[in-house]
Parts: C-alpha cells; sequence; structure tokens
C-alpha cells in the first residue's frame, strides 16, 4: 500500500499531498541515536522532504532543506530524490531539552526562532534555485507554510507531526500539504478554513488507521476527491558510495592530499546522513595523487 498519496479536491481547486512516514523517521532515529524531540524536529523535515519529492520527475532531481536556526540541536539538512527517497541529518542528535508545559514536545526550543529555512532545487536549470525564507516559529510546518506564502505565493496549509509510545518509540509520523490554486473560489477557500480548524491532528489520524485518502477527504470536506496517478511509498536511503568520498578527497587538490599522505596514517571519512564509514589508507591516497597527476 502506498504511504504517500496525492488528489485533488473541488474539481481542481485545491491539491493535497498525504504522507506517512513513519518507517522513515524510525530509521532517522535509530541511525543518529536522535534524542526525543530531536527525532520529532528532524522527523517533521524529513516529513517536509518527502511530500516535495514527492512532485519531483527527473531521476536526477533533488531538493535539499535545510533548516538553521537559533537552537540547541543545530543545523538541519534532509535531502530528497525522486519517489520521495530522502535522508537527513543534524548537528546534534543527542540534544534534548524540557517539554512545554502542557507536556508537549518543546520543538520551537530545540530548533529555535530565529534563523532562516533553506530550499536548494537542483531540477536541471542551469543553476539551482536557492529560496530562503526566515523562520517564524521553529515549529517547521509553520516556517514552510510561510515559505510557501511569501516566497512562491501559494496558499499553504501544511501539518507535519511524530508522535510517541510509551517506550519513547515512534510511535507514528506523516503530514499533508493542502495548496490552492488560482482559481479557487472564496467560497472553497471559506469552506476550507473552517473546515480545517477543526480536523484532528495528522499524527491523531494516522494513530486511528484512516487512510491517506480519508486524511484527505477529512481535512477538504470533498467527498469527491480524484485521486492524482503515481502513488510512491517513501523510504529513507543514502546513496553515499566510496567512489563519492574518492571524487571529494580529488577535489581537495594535490597540495592538501601531499599533507595528508605526508602524515602516513590511515584516514576515515564518515557519511553524515547514514553514518558508514570509508577509509583510505596511505597506498589508496598515493594512488589518488597520481591520479590527479
Amino acid at each position: 500500500m502506498s504511504n504517500v498519496e496525492k488528489f485533488l479536491a473541488y474539481e481542481g481547486m485545491a491539491k493535497i499531498t498525504c504522507v506517512d512516514t513513519t518507517e522513515v523517521v524510525r530509521k532517522a532515529k535509530e541511525i543518529h541515536n536522535l534524542s526525543k524531540t530531536a527525532t520529532a524536529a528532524l522527523g517533521r523535515l524529513l516529513t517536509m522532504g518527502v511530500i516535495i519529492g514527492a512532485d519531483l520527475k527527473e531521476d536526477t532531481d533533488n531538493v535539499t532543506l535545510q533548516v538553521k536556526g537559533n537552537g540547541p540541536i543545530g543545523s538541519m539538512t534532509v535531502v530528497t530524490k525522486k519517489g520521495a527517497k530522502v535522508k537527513g541529518c543534524v548537528t546534534n542528535p543527542e540534544i534534548e531539552v524540557k517539554p512545554k508545559e502542557n507536556g508537549k514536545l518543546d520543538v520551537q526550543g530545540i530548533v529555535g526562532n530565529e534563523g532562516y529555512i533553506y530550499i536548494i532545487k537542483d531540477i536541471g536549470l542551469k543553476e539551482p534555485y536557492v529560496g530562503i525564507s526566515e523562520i517564524v516559529s521553529g515549529e517547521i510546518a509553520e516556517d514552510f507554510a510561510n515559505y510557501y506564502a511569501t516566497s512562491e505565493q501559494i496558499p499553504t496549509v501544511l501539518a507535519l507531526g511524530v508522535c510517541f509510545d510509551d517506550n519513547n518509540e515512534v510511535k507514528k509520523a506523516g503530514g499533508y500539504l493542502l495548496q490552492l490554486m488560482p482559481d479557487a473560489t472564496e467560497e472553497i477557500i471559506d469552506k476550507l478554513e473552517k473546515i480545517i480548524s477543526n480536523v484532528p491532528s495528522i499524527t491523531q489520524m494516522l494513530s486511528d488507521n484512516i487512510s491517506l485518502y480519508d486524511i484527505a477527504k477529512t481535512i477538504t470536506g470533498d467527498e469527491y476527491l480524484l485521486t492524482m496517478l503515481g502513488e510512491i511509498s517513501n523510504e529513507y536511503i543514502c546513496d553515499c558510495s566510496e567512489d563519492r568520498m574518492t571524487k571529494g578527497l580529488i577535489s581537495l587538490g594535490k597540495d592538501e592530499l601531499k599533507d595528508i599522505i605526508s602524515e602516513g596514517k590511515d584516514i576515515d571519512l564518515e557519511c553524515h546522513f547514514c553514518n558508514k564509514k570509508y577509509t583510505f589508507d596511505v597506498n589508496k591516497l598515493n594512488e589518488l595523487l597520481q591520479s590527479i597527476d
């Protein structure tokens, strides 16, 4: 069954993407040994990446999302590719902050309420497109909704969420993106605003085992949704390789490689997205140096 589904509502006046990213967030938590609140923060950004990845057309397309706030988690980065394949990392994965007074996780407190979000789109143009928007709350969903409204002038409703079971393991994670088309009428806009103000949280609906189709109906009130083709399944997957690491070393140039070799020690390079290590001994480094010559 697909865990990424796209729909059109009210005869194309609104488009909706609904995603269940539970397995993606669970894997990220395991790989990075994320604290509970860090899991909620990176999980939301990974979910945003899945939503964006669902719209990529070419195998070579990719979008990088970065959140650089003034909170203790530092920077968060997510890279998404066609088919909603995502990977992510954070500066301080094990950092934790106290919950809010109401008991909810303080995502804003760990991300920070000042800074910027970056959307870097490499989709076959001469140069990647870089969009920048200020952090307005640190809650991730509000920040990206603000980006769409201010930078792309698209009225957007965005929900991203991660919830946990009694053992502090990821119970459910997911989100939805609802955007209005230019021909949306005031009547439809008013109707959607009233409905969305009263819908349950995305994690509550997923926990209640409501299908993505029924979630889309709940948030739109449209009983005649059009399901768009191209349903896909998201996945946390890192495409690092020894070849990529080798190219990174070559890019350092001859002088820096000579300095590394002169120390006479093996070097270990670690992928930030999956923590896999690649070891290059002195002989291999000499071969790289010769290849540059």
